[in-house]
């Protein structure tokens, strides 16, 4: 059966139908661009005429189009008025194009395909933008009509405005307490930030009198940025500062830094400069940071010092670098638990030292266990065997109590010194004591110790005896004993090479590092002696 040649009457209906549909809707479109005349015609002929606007340029390829360009509409039709609706929309039609293939201007997928005159259009009304179907904007109308919307009347700009004038307020009000007491001391410290800005803190110590009371108080002025950390470039921008802020440096009693060469320096750092322009502003370096430097220099004083520190890391290393290898750990040792040493406040390694010293026999059954276990990796167990044979020397046993009874009382000191209440002359007191403390141990602290480690390697099932380096042997005569004289040797280098360095280094960093804490008592001695009680009786 041969197909139909021409298109029946409800196909041409439909088809008329939708063309009618298109024009309908693109009535009015081009009104737009043209301004209103009042003598203008109001015929609908001619406003139809105007409102056709050619979407497609596009011919259609199909064969279905071919045939339909050739169609007899009077052919097999007996409708009239459908021939005389599609001839006069003929024209329509073929300014269209395909009806079925026009694409919607307000689907962003078609955006891409729309000629020039269609996106004028789509940029004159703008995109449909349906709320319904947007869940951001649901929520957002949903806010405002339950009036749950929370306005934000501050920007970042306008918040940062306000921290500025907050600050520079403050910063008036602490340059007024300042300038009150007349005098003050001044305070640096530099530390690198995350961005690595070397930057500098500025603190000011005076007294405060604005309450009717006398009170000693610190201020921060703020953070200083600093490019040169010379000696000439950090006090050039304290002097920058003191301008800026409008104090006086002249009016400077006191300045307090670290250790640093930049900062203590005798010749170039930051508080000779400082004396040159103001004798009278005194230099008092931080007295915890010397104490750490002392204990610094104590540990690197010798090799065997070295070593110590050493093991004891490599033990904290070992356990810590496995929960399994650390389940073995607090399985034989229950009460004081292994600590990382401090790279930088020596003097809480007692803690490191303390889980140590009153576990040396329970840590190493742990070393001993870890050794010989199946499930851990050779390089473990081999530096388990090694730390194992290291619990068992003698020396290192006698190293350990020798350094917990150091940082235990240099640990005490430190703490006090670290008080809000500490004054110079107690500082004095504790540094004093401190090396009349060193003193007394470098006579009595070997034997003592001594007496303690053999105690120690006795619990433990060890040998308490000191390493003997091998000798070339000679023939002895019948009445020669040299086994004795050989262990009294080895004792006496280790009390000479090890012991004694140590303690000797101790005293000596200390009344080199707090040397300028002396200068005070020279200056205020008379002052510091007074008994106030006798005196205000």
């Amino acid at each position: 059966m041969s197909s139909r040649r021409y298109l029946s009457g409800s196909e041409k209906r439909k088809r008329k139908k939708r063309v009618d549909d298109l024009i309908d809707s693109q009535r009015g479109a081009i009104d737009k661009f043209f301004k209103s005349n009042a003598s203008a015609s109001t015929n609908p002929n001619d406003v139809f005429a105007l409102a056709i606007v050619p979407v497609g340029t596009e011919e259609p390829t199909n064969e279905n189009s071919r045939e339909e360009e050739h169609v007899d509409i009077n052919v097999d039709d007996n409708n009239v008025s459908d021939h005389e609706n599609m001839s006069n929309s003929s024209d329509a039609h073929a300014q269209f194009g395909s009806v079925d293939e026009q694409p919607d201007i307000y689907d962003p997928r078609n955006w891409d395909n729309l000629d020039n005159k269609a996106r004028d259009i789509l940029i004159e009304k703008g995109p449909i933008r349906e709320e319904e179907f947007d869940l951001v904007m649901q929520d957002h109308l949903r806010r405002i009509q339950n009036k749950e919307i929370h306005y934000h009347y501050l920007s970042p700009k306008i918040q940062n405005e306000l921290i500025v004038l907050l600050s520079s307020n403050i910063t008036r009000s602490i340059i007024k307490i300042v300038k009150e007491a007349k005098y003050f001391s001044v305070i640096l410290d530099c530390t690198p930030d995350i961005s690595h800005q070397e930057q500098m803190t500025l603190l000011v110590r005076c007294i405060n009198l604005s309450n009717g009371k006398i009170n000693i108080e610190e201020y921060f002025l703020g953070f200083l940025n600093v490019d040169d950390t010379s000696g000439l470039g950090l006090f050039s921008v304290l002097l920058d500062s003191m301008k800026s802020f409008g104090l006086n440096i002249n009016d400077i009693r006191g300045q307090g830094y670290d250790n640093g060469s930049n900062m203590k320096g005798k010749h170039q750092g930051v508080q000779k400069r400082l004396l040159d322009i103001n004798p009278r502003a005194l230099y008092m370096p931080c007295a915890c940071h010397s104490l750490n430097l002392t204990l610094c220099d104590m540990a690197k004083s010798c090799g065997k010092a070295v070593s110590f520190f050493g093991i004891v890391q490599r033990i904290y290393v070992l356990f810590a670098g496995s929960t399994k290898r650390w389940n073995v750990l607090c399985k034989h040792v229950p009460i004081f638990t292994l600590k990382s040493l401090s790279n930088t406040r020596w003097e809480s390694r007692i803690s490191s030292i303390v889980a140590i010293r009153y576990q040396a026999k329970e840590l190493r059954s742990a070393l001993f266990e870890l050794s010989h276990a199946s499930d851990v990796e050779p390089k473990d167990k081999s530096d388990a065997k090694s730390l194992f044979d290291a619990l068992g020397n003698f020396e290192f046993l006698l190293g350990m109590v020798i350094w917990h009874d150091i940082l235990y009382f240099v640990n005490k000191v430190s703490k006090k010194l670290q008080s809000p209440d500490m004054c110079i002359d107690s500082a004095l007191n504790q540094i004093q004591c401190m090396v009349q403390y060193f003193e007394a141990y470098r006579n009595e602290g070997f034997p003592s110790s001594l007496i303690i480690s053999k105690g120690i390697a006795d619990e433990m099932g060890l040998e308490a005896s000191f390493s003997v380096k091998r000798r070339a042997l000679r023939k002895k005569q019948f009445d020669e004993s040299n086994d004795q004289e050989e262990i009294l040797e080895a004792e006496r280098g280790f009390k000479v090479k090890y012991f004694l360095v140590v303690v000797d280094m101790a005293i000596t960093s200390l009344k080199t590092r707090f040397e300028e804490l002396m200068v005070f008592k020279d200056i205020f001695g008379f002052f510091i002696e007074i008994n106030y009680p006798e005196v205000i009786e």
